[in-house]
């Protein structure tokens, strides 16, 4: 039964982690927040913060042994934390836990674990790896659309590439704000599609064994500064794995998408359902309360098509 509404769902020219892992959740979840773009009206201040953060740290790699010159990669951290953190954002969400302070205090803790001899990791320059955007968050950002197979392309943005400063590998670097730092924390990023996806597309775009990726939790909190590295290795049956996941997930989108139906996973609405305990009900939970979801359509946002720039002047919708 074709689902009513189809006229504002717009099919993609590309496959993410995230999207591949809403339809994997609820194929009704992937036709709202993919193929509608809706979006909540309410930014979540961790969210906005933790994109600050994110851009201010590939700053603080720059200018290792410096000579003195500690305090630059510290100011350009916050010069890049600044543009997104805006002041007047700071001051309509005041919060003790995400402010210009807190994060200042994040990037010092950060930038003296990662001195020459006390990092883990050694960032490797982006270029000749991954595809060229002109919005890159940050200078060892890489943004990859690589060819798994499908009749659509793989993409999205990995933090860093990094080299393991005592073994030699290569790795995936990713960066995580939380408020919860734990083994628990940690631990959800075992067999996920996020980890999975971005060390194929490593290993693809670089042409290199990529071992896994580096999970660096760092501490949100009023007071306290602390930190979390979790190295995730993929095995190679894991790729063979991952590729596996993308074919079906991206057959199960084509199907609705040719069917015009996009049928509600009811166990997916709430964590409760499916592993036992509670936790953040979907956002688009009201949309699938009401017999016709369009009546709530203008309660969300429809977000900008954004252009994701390929190296040979191709294009795909990000």
């Amino acid at each position: 039964m074709k689902l009513e509404g189809l006229e504002h769902y717009h099919t993609k020219e590309w496959m993410s982690p995230s999207a591949l892992s809403n339809c994997a959740r609820c194929p009704r979840r992937y036709f709202y927040s993919n193929g509608c773009r809706l979006a909540e009206k309410k930014t979540y201040p961790a969210m906005k913060f933790g994109e600050a953060i994110h851009a201010g740290l590939g700053c603080l790699f720059e200018g290792e042994g410096g000579g003195g010159r500690d305090t630059l990669p510290l100011d350009n951290a916050m010069h890049a934390f600044d543009r997104i953190w805006t002041r007047e954002y700071q001051d309509e969400n005041p919060d003790p836990k995400r402010n210009t302070n807190r994060a200042l205090q994040i990037f010092r803790h950060f930038h003296a674990n990662h001195t020459v001899n006390r990092s883990l990791y050694t960032p490797v320059s982006p270029s000749g790896i991954g595809t060229e955007v002109a919005n890159r968050v940050s200078p060892f950002e890489i943004a990859f659309a690589v060819d798994v197979g499908c009749d659509l392309p793989l993409v999205g943005r990995i933090d860093m590439l990094g080299r393991h400063n005592h073994t030699g590998e290569l790795w995936g670097i990713e960066f995580k704000t939380t408020s919860e730092l734990s083994a628990r924390f940690v631990s959800g990023f075992e067999l996920s599609p996020q980890v999975l996806c971005y060390s194929l597309a490593l290993q693809l775009a670089s042409h290199q064994r990529i071992a896994g990726v580096i999970i660096e939790a760092l501490l949100v909190a009023k007071v306290s500064v602390d930190s979390l590295i979790l190295p995730v290795f993929v095995r190679e049956h894991s790729f063979e794995d991952t590729i596996s996941w993308i074919h079906w997930i991206r057959r199960r989108i084509k199907e609705c998408e040719d069917s015009g139906d996009w049928p509600k996973d009811i166990s997916a609405c709430n964590p409760y359902s499916q592993f036992g305990q509670s936790g953040y009900t979907c956002d688009f939970q009201r949309l699938c309360l009401v017999d016709d979801w369009r009546s709530l359509k203008d309660t969300y946002v429809v977000l900008p098509e954004h252009r994701f720039l390929l190296t040979k002047d191709q294009g795909c919708e990000q």
